[in-house]
């Protein structure tokens, strides 16, 4: 009882229980076995003196882990650890026993024993290394199931964004590649999961090669230097490229994010991009572009003047070149002033073909220049809708130009 007692005070903490199956034909040394595992309050240990009747009850999934001996009546140990392998997969399995021939630790190993330990020596020493040997294997086996867990979750949750998505972890194998990945790719998850050597950049760059996400697992000027632009907000990099030849046989311009992946310890255990094609916004943008540049010619090159109006702050947004020659002032000391500020309706003097509906319309009213003159001239107000925002166009002309132009 001295070498229990010691046992006990060395490992008196409670930690989460282990639930072990021990098979052996010695009944002394199961009894022994469990009254030492038992005591610390950390192991849950069921016996049993045949391999046979244990595999028959079915229920080995229930266990954490599996101490067994070698030599039994029936079926050895190698034998039970091939059906414990065939029928219950990968819980963790220790070949216990006092067969120290090398024959039986090669073969032990090759059919997929956690541990081999070899009977024999002090009780105490023994069991502890037993007790080293069964936690390892169990945190280990634990540690992969969470893994899974968590990667099987990520790849659930990826599936359901509408960009192209996949993940890799810190060794660059895909670890995810959500359907988006698949459409955009034409590559199945079934093709490129477990893929790394950069098989994921295949599809759309036509070649091997490090991604933005890369660059968050390993920082290198190379990466850098395949993108025209890298934008970082801590750890998230985002970026655009113009790519020819991609698995459509289209160029397209692709937007890149990436993030790294967490692990539970809060460290860095991987990385994930994803990829939207935006080449009809570029199309989009493009278009604008131009039309911005057309308006701007035919604004800019207007024989009146004319500004636009914020139709509730009523404060000038745009002049033309015409309105900035007329008000003799600069284009920038112009914006963001109340445009009555240069430009009042003279009441006497309404033209005839005012309407009525609306009085600021072919009105006479006089611009007052930058330099205070008051220059008689004719105006029209016009109401418009450019992107949501009320706008006013204000187009005005003093008299003899207007004179001149008829």
């Amino acid at each position: 009882m001295d070498i229990i007692a010691s046992f006990s005070r060395n490992n008196s903490r409670v930690n989460p229980m282990y639930y072990v199956l021990y098979v052996d034909d010695e009944q002394d040394l199961l009894e022994l076995a469990k009254l030492y595992l038992e005591f610390s309050h950390e192991f849950s240990i069921s016996i049993s003196t045949s391999a046979q009747e244990v595999l028959k009850a079915q229920n080995l999934q229930l266990y954490d882990a599996i101490i067994s001996d070698y030599q039994m009546p029936g079926i050895d140990g190698i034998a039970f650890l091939k059906q414990v392998r065939n029928n219950f997969g990968d819980v963790p399995f220790i070949l216990f026993t006092g067969r120290g021939r090398e024959d039986v630790v090669i073969d032990a190993i090759n059919n997929g024993a956690d541990f081999y330990l070899q009977k024999g020596g002090d009780p105490k020493s023994q069991f502890t290394e037993l007790v080293h040997k069964i936690k390892t294997a169990v945190d280990q086996r634990r540690a992969k199931l969470a893994l899974k867990g968590s990667e099987k979750r990520l790849t659930e949750i990826i599936d359901f964004l509408p960009d192209a998505t996949f993940a890799i972890d810190l060794e660059g194998t895909v670890i995810a590649w959500n359907q988006a990945m698949e459409e955009m790719t034409g590559l199945k998850k079934e093709e490129i999961t477990g893929k790394g050597n950069f098989e994921y950049a295949l599809p759309l760059f036509g070649n091997h090669q490090p991604l933005l996400l890369d660059l968050l697992l390993k920082n290198q000027d190379e990466i850098k230097e395949k993108y025209p632009f890298i934008n970082q907000s801590e750890n998230r990099f985002t970026s655009e490229k113009h790519i020819r030849n991609t698995s459509d046989g289209k160029d397209a311009y692709f937007w890149f994010v990436a993030s790294p992946l967490y692990d539970a310890d809060g460290k860095i255990n991987g990385a994930i991009e994803s990829i939207r094609n935006i080449s009809k916004q570029k199309q989009t943008e493009q278009s604008l572009l131009e039309c911005e540049e057309k308006f701007r010619f035919i604004f800019d090159t207007q024989m009146n003047g004319m500004l636009i109006i914020d139709a509730t702050t009523r404060t000038i947004i745009d002049a033309n070149a015409t309105a900035v020659r007329l008000i003799d002032m600069p284009a920038d000391q112009i914006l963001g002033r109340g445009y009555r500020t240069f430009i009042s309706p003279q009441e006497s003097g309404k033209s005839p073909a005012t309407d009525p509906c609306h009085p600021d319309r072919n009105a006479y009213g006089i611009l007052i220049d930058g330099k205070g003159r008051q220059i008689p001239i004719t105006t029209d107000t016009t109401e418009a809708t450019i992107g949501g925002r009320k706008i006013l166009i204000e187009t005005f002309a003093d008299i003899p130009e207007l004179t001149t132009a008829e």
